[in-house]
């Protein structure tokens, strides 16, 4: 509709972007003669195709000036958040590869016919079942280590900055605005609850990115 956003919306994630893309491009060469790398790249695609996707509705002028525009981008922006969820097991779907890519895969497509026929809740829901459905996945294929504690924790704590998201009410800038009034760092036409929501998936994703990193290089090129 116009009106101002924070100045830090979708800084996070273009930011995330931009180092992705970077590695993804830093492993190709390896990738050549290296097949454990290709879950790696598997992994950071994804992750690249939901940071575009999320800094571009977040910070375009298009999706802020043009109703059309912005629902498009919306709509692609939820089904990459399914694409990155996917993503991150790729690097551990040798412990259950029938498991893992027929519930990721199904739940992706729910998410897609969720968003497509405007359903919101129908894709939280599937977003979630996803999420709790990937971390479960890993942690037991990594047998719960360390490096999995800590992705968790950053997932957990993203989900929790979610909330006000979700459940925000009004509209126009004070919608696109989640804020909590006890957390020292929000504030208002700045950083808020959205932010803190990017900024711990990113967290998680970098400690799911070393726990994959580990873990690949025991996987054998014939499997």
């Amino acid at each position: 509709n116009g009106e101002a956003r924070p100045r830090l919306r979708g800084a996070v994630h273009f930011g995330a972007s931009v180092v992705s893309a970077a590695a993804v491009l830093a492993l190709l060469a390896p990738a050549a003669s290296d097949c454990t790398v290709w879950p790696l790249l598997g992994f950071l695609c994804g992750k690249l195709a939901c940071y575009s996707a999320s800094a571009f509705y977040h910070t375009s002028r298009a999706t802020a000036y043009c109703e059309k525009q912005q629902r498009a981008a919306l709509a692609v922006d939820m089904v990459c958040v399914s694409v990155s969820v996917l993503s991150t097991g790729i690097p551990f779907a040798d412990a259950g590869f029938e498991l893992y890519y027929g519930v990721s895969i199904t739940l992706l497509l729910l998410v897609a016919l969720a968003v497509s026929a405007g359903t919101l809740a129908l894709k939280n829901i599937a977003v979630f079942a996803q999420i709790l459905f990937t971390l479960c996945f890993i942690g037991v294929a990594t047998g719960g280590s360390g490096m999995w504690a800590l992705s968790s924790t950053f997932v957990f704590l993203s989900l929790l900055f979610y909330l006000p998201v979700m459940l925000r009410t009004g509209r126009g800038a004070a919608r696109k605005e989640p804020v909590v009034s006890w957390v020292p760092w929000h504030e208002r036409g700045v950083y808020g609850a959205w932010e803190d929501f990017h900024a711990f998936n990113v967290a998680a994703d970098v400690c799911y990115l070393v726990t994959a990193a580990v873990y690949v290089q025991d996987l054998q090129c014939g499997n």
